[in-house]
């Protein structure tokens, strides 16, 4: 038994292979017989993220807000590399609330997943400094009402 490979279509993501597949009688070599065997080489399967990072939820700071960090995200794929994308970083400045930040796993073909995490920023900026803003110089004639509500 033995073959012989044809490429019949070629791209980055896809090969299309005919193989000829001949069987010769030992005993009498004009005796054989062929088949046709297409492979089909290709990617269309997603990545597999195998770590997207938790919910965290924090306390904020005095400026009521929070940089928060997080492990990376990490995903395999079974045709090769993977570029991970998060939609914010790790250590970005969180403020108050709640906000899903999403991440991206993608091959080479262009073939995706995704997941998301939440990152909850609870109040705890009691001890920030009131604000105040100060009225515009007073200006009148001497004996005249200083009553701010007049």
């Amino acid at each position: 038994m033995k073959y012989a490979d044809r490429t019949t279509f070629i791209s980055t993501c896809f090969v299309i292979i005919e193989r000829t597949w001949t069987a010769t009688d030992p005993d009498d070599p004009s005796k054989f017989v062929n088949c046709i065997q297409k492979l089909k080489l290709g990617d269309s399967e997603p990545p597999t993220i195998t770590f997207c990072p938790p919910n965290v939820t924090v306390q904020s700071d005095d400026q009521c807000g929070k940089e928060v960090f997080w492990h990376e995200p990490r995903a395999t794929d079974h045709c090769g590399d993977v570029k991970i994308t998060t939609s914010l970083p790790s250590g970005f400045r969180f403020q108050l609330g709640i906000t899903g930040v999403v991440v991206i796993a993608t091959d080479k073909c262009g073939n995706t997943s995704k997941c998301e995490f939440i990152i909850q920023v609870d109040e705890n900026c009691c001890q920030k400094k009131p604000v105040i803003e100060c009225p515009d110089t007073f200006e009148a004639c001497p004996g005249s009402s200083t009553d701010p509500s007049v």
